[in-house]
Parts: structure tokens; C-alpha cells; sequence
């Protein structure tokens, strides 16, 4: 999928129901922002950018640990929901790209870039620029559904004439890009200091969802807690990452 494709994916009608709420009445969503509401909690202080803010939860939810946020959204539906839930000075909301961030040097102490990764056609670039306008020793927090499924999974994805549809499904939820715990890790390594790496994953991966569902259901009834997926089914990457002082790159 091109940039110019994306672009319309994301301003289009089917996309601007308000996300966060549809996310929040899965389980699995409520856990993955309960992780990222801890970390910012043990790691976020200052001014905060939002990289990818849709309606603006995770920004609003910072104001308990930073001073002044700011949410971009290349939604621009979006962007609008989050100006008009805003009741707090301290944000501002910008329709922006996150492959043209347009910020100065150095502006932020902590840049949060939640589900983005997968989303964008080049990771890299983003990341390289997340560098550029982190302040030294600030922190970066991140965190993707867009894990690239291991191999016997795709061959019995294949073996069943479901791969293809599989691969279709991403593109449609806009998922362009897709990484391992480890992949992640070493790109962000490139620029920032990779100093905590979560995995949320279910105990068992099968290649039929519906089995795959009813097997996350059991867990989640026998244990109390739920790790699975909501979709794909290969779980979430969660990064903490600190800018080194006196450094941007060392790629």
C-alpha cells in the first residue's frame, strides 16, 4: 500500500468511529493500555508528543505524569474528535503525518508511538526523526500489533488457501509493515537505548482463529487473565527505549 493509499485509508468514513472505545471493550485492548498507562507512569515527565493519536485517549490519559501533551493524527475526523472531548489546556491536537513530523529539535522529553509501527511504510524514517526531536535522556514508548506470524504458521495458512485472505485483512486495517520482538528491538537500537522490550502473546497459536478464540476464552475463564490477541492473533510488541545524551543515531 502506497503513502498516497494510506492516507485515504485513514480519512475515510469507515475509519472515523471512535476507535479507543471500540478497542476498550475488548479485554485484550484494556490490558495492552493498562501496560502503557504503567510505563508511562514509571517513564513519562515533561512535554509528551502523541504519534498517532486517533481521539486522543493515551494523550489525555498522560496529563497524570507529564506537564503539556501534543496528539497528531493523519485522521483528520479524528483529530477533530480529540479537540472536541479535550477539556485540558495542557493538549493541543494537530492533523499531522508521522512520516513529516513538524516539530523542532530536540522539543520533546517523551514521544509515544502506540500501534504505529505497523502502519507505517518506512519504520525507519519515523524512527530516525523520533531521535531527532527527543530531548537527551528522553524516552520513547512504543508498541505494535503488527507481529510477522512465524513460518509454520504460514505454510498451514497456505496449506488451508487462507494465507492470501490473511494478508488482504492487514492491508485493509492499514498494517503495512511487521516485525518480531527481536527485529523491533534492533531497529529501535539503531537510534534510542532499547531498555525494557514486553511481549503479550496467547499461550498457544493455531492457524484457525475460531480455535484460536475459543482456546484465549478458556484461558482467560481457568486463569483470570487474559494474554491472547484480538486480531491477528500473534500478540503485541511493547518497547521503552531512552534517547542516548549526545546522540541521535548510531546507524
Amino acid at each position: 500500500m502506497t503513502s498516497r493509499g494510506l492516507s485515504a485509508h485513514h480519512q475515510s468514513g469507515g475509519m472515523s468511529k471512535h476507535q479507543f472505545k471500540t478497542e476498550l471493550a475488548h479485554p485484550f485492548h484494556r490490558k495492552r493500555y493498562a501496560i502503557m498507562r504503567r510505563l508511562m507512569n514509571g517513564y513519562a515527565k515533561g512535554t509528551l508528543l502523541d504519534i498517532g493519536c486517533a481521539e486522543g485517549w493515551l494523550t489525555l490519559w498522560s496529563l497524570d505524569y507529564v506537564d503539556a501533551a501534543v496528539g497528531i493524527d493523519l485522521s483528520l475526523p479524528k483529530v477533530k474528535d480529540a479537540t472536541r472531548e479535550a477539556r485540558d489546556r495542557r493538549t493541543e491536537f494537530i492533523a499531522a503525518s508521522f512520516d513529516s513530523l513538524p516539530f523542532r529539535e530536540r522539543a520533546f522529553d517523551t514521544i509515544v508511538w502506540s500501534e504505529g509501527p505497523e502502519h507505517a511504510t518506512d519504520p525507519e524514517y519515523v524512527l530516525r526523526d523520533v531521535a531527532t526531536l527527543l530531548k537527551d535522556g528522553g524516552v520513547f514508548l512504543t508498541s505494535t500489533m503488527g507481529l510477522y506470524p512465524p513460518q509454520w504458521y504460514r505454510l498451514l495458512r497456505r496449506a488451508v488457501g487462507q494465507w492470501k485472505r490473511e494478508v488482504q485483512e492487514w492491508q485493509r486495517w492499514g498494517h503495512v509493515s511487521a516485525f518480531t520482538s527481536e527485529s523491533l528491538s534492533k531497529l529501535v537500537s539503531k537510534y534510542l537505548r532499547v531498555e525494557a522490550n514486553i511481549l503479550l502473546r496467547p499461550f498457544i497459536l493455531v492457524p484457525i482463529r475460531r480455535i484460536q478464540n475459543f482456546l484465549d476464552s478458556l484461558v482467560q475463564r481457568l486463569t483470570g487473565r487474559y494474554v491472547g490477541s484480538a486480531w491477528p492473533g500473534f500478540g503485541c510488541i511493547m518497547i521503552v527505549a531512552r534517547k542516548r545524551k549526545g546522540s541521535v543515531s548510531s546507524g
